[in-house]
């Protein structure tokens, strides 16, 4: 699991020192990292990676509609007939941001697989294969030169999956919301002392200010959520962090 923010983060925003003796301590504060960072990854809002083996079923059967090819600026159609093989990336995780590399195997299922990675298309003429984009999104797979065998894992698949959302902006929500946390914990403690910007100030005043630091913090956080995180999983997500 990826860690989207660190103790120096989170020390740097909330301008206090965590350790072992602090309330809230050193042990809690690392897990109350785990848990947002493992919250983030499964709203899938960062880019991760994975191998998949795939099926490929008869070639008659993936190719008999046509489908609308576009690959970055351009838009290309393809009348998938005989000599085209289609293949559905919804056996993937989704969302599917990019194909890395495909490969074929077309010896015997009782022989090891021999692996021959396909050239995927970038405009140059020499190539196998192109990804089916459907709103920014890699839908499917068209490979259309040197197709596969039909048959049970006959490709191999290394792709990009997630919303892509920067790490930059990923660890500010992360250390905005363990910091919310952080600070909380030291009001209902009662522990204003170690905090630089009201060092010296009764209680009361403590109060008043960290309520003010943290709705600003929460108000950046749903700035975050609206501009970066996708639309279905924008309320969820901010809700279940904060």
């Amino acid at each position: 699991m990826t860690l989207y923010t660190t103790l120096d983060d989170i020390m740097g925003e909330t301008q206090t020192s965590i350790d072992g003796n602090s309330r809230p301590n050193l042990r809690i504060v690392n897990k109350w990292i785990e848990r947002v960072s493992g919250q983030i990854d499964d709203q899938l809002l960062g880019t991760y990676s994975e191998t998949k083996y795939i099926d490929v079923n008869s070639v008659a059967k993936e190719t008999s509609e046509p489908v609308t090819y576009n690959y970055t600026n351009d838009a290309l159609k393809f009348g998938m007939g005989e000599d085209g093989v289609y293949v559905s990336t919804q056996v993937m995780k989704q969302p599917v941001s990019s194909i890395t590399t495909l490969s074929k195997n077309d010896a015997s299922l009782t022989s090891a697989p021999s692996w021959e990675e396909l050239t995927k298309w970038t405009g140059a003429v020499a190539s196998d294969w192109g990804e089916i984009l459907s709103q920014n999104y890699v839908s499917g797979i068209y490979i259309f030169d040197d197709e596969p065998l039909a048959g049970y894992n006959r490709l191999k698949v290394v792709y990009a999956y997630g919303h892509n959302v920067s790490s930059d902006v990923l660890n500010e929500y992360c250390t905005l919301a363990i910091s919310i946390k952080v600070l909380s914990a030291k009001t209902l403690a009662g522990r204003p002392g170690n905090m630089r910007q009201v060092a010296g100030v009764d209680l009361v005043d403590f109060i008043d200010f960290t309520n003010s630091l943290i709705g600003y913090w929460k108000g950046r956080m749903r700035t975050i959520e609206n501009d970066y995180f996708p639309v279905a999983k924008k309320r969820r997500t901010g809700v279940a962090i904060i």
